[in-house]
Order: C-alpha cells, then structure tokens, then sequence
C-alpha cells in the first residue's frame, strides 16, 4: 500500500511538473505535499476518535478546514484582493458546482469510504482529484490532454490500483458487516 501511495504522490507530481498556468514551483510542490498529507490524514483519521454520524463527521472536518484556509488566505493577503463583483457568472457557477459537487458530495463519499475500507484505499482520493479536474478542465475546453498529462494521469490509475488491490475483499468484508450492523 505505501508503494501505492508513493507512486500517487509520483503521479501527482508528473500532472503538475511544468503545467502551464500552473503556477510557481512553490505552487506545485504545495499540491504535491497537500496531496501526500491528505494519504497520510486517511490513515490518522481511521484509527482516531471520530463522531458516530458520518455527516457530523464531514461537517466537523469541512468546518475545520474552512477555518485553516480562511486564516491562511487572511495572512497571506488574499482576501484583500479578491473582488467579487469582478467574479463572471461562469466562475460562480464553477464555485457553486466545487462547493456541492466537490465538497459536499465528495466529502461525504470520503468520510463514507473512511469507514468501510482501508485508509490507504481511502487515501488515493487525493491523488484521483487533480486528474478528475484536468479532465473537467479538458471536458469545459479549458484545458489540454498533453502527453505529460497523460502519463501522469495513467500513473495515478496504477497507483490507485496498486493500492486498492489488496483492499477489495476487505471493502466487501467491512461493508457488508456496516450493513449487517445497520440493520441490526
């Protein structure tokens, strides 16, 4: 599993060397790292205490979260900058589809995946966002399938399958037994 993860955080990599628009080599290396916390937070947050709702849980993470990037963007200047009478109504659109679709739902399958399969599994999730985006990207004519994209698309579906792979029968094992629980 960690050669899943490692090979995730090598893909994330690829995706991201040398994208145009992408940013600095800081920016970069942050999605990179953010990536590789997030695989490790699976792992933490599995074994830790957490509320016995899913939905509690999400929105305790979600609130923490917003929390953090509200104080960074605040430290780091940007909410002075932004002006949202400047934002289109294309860009709304995208925020409003981010906020239910990429948060929301996706947290929710997160946390939901947290408890019935293996935090490594769960962990690939980081890695399979930026892919998920590029094609969005590439879907809205925004973006180009590359040959670096590509490649880096093609190590993170290796990835995920490395780390999947010995997780199935304990996906099946555990979610079963969660529905043999509810319905207890």
């Amino acid at each position: 599993m960690l050669g899943g993860l490692l090979l995730g955080v090598l893909g994330v990599g690829v995706l991201t060397a040398g994208a145009e628009g992408g940013g600095t080599a800081t920016d970069r290396l942050w999605l990179v790292v953010s990536a590789l916390a997030w695989a490790v937070g699976s792992l933490i947050a599995r074994h830790g205490p957490r509320p016995a709702s899913a939905v509690e849980s999400t929105a305790m993470q979600l609130a923490a979260g917003g929390a953090v990037v509200l104080l960074a963007s605040g430290l780091g200047g940007e909410l002075g900058r932004w002006d949202p009478g400047a934002t289109s109504w294309r860009g709304a659109l995208a925020i409003g589809f981010l906020v239910v679709g990429g948060t929301a739902l996706g947290f929710g399958a997160y946390t939901w995946l947290l408890r019935v399969t293996t935090p490594a599994a769960v962990g690939t999730y980081a890695f399979v966002n930026p892919v998920v985006a590029l094609l969005l990207a590439w879907v809205a004519g925004d973006g180009a399938l590359t040959g670096r994209v590509l490649l880096g698309a093609a190590i993170v579906v290796a990835a995920v399958g490395l780390t999947w792979a010995p997780a199935g029968g304990a996906f099946r094992t555990r979610a079963a037994a969660l529905r043999r629980a509810q319905e207890a």
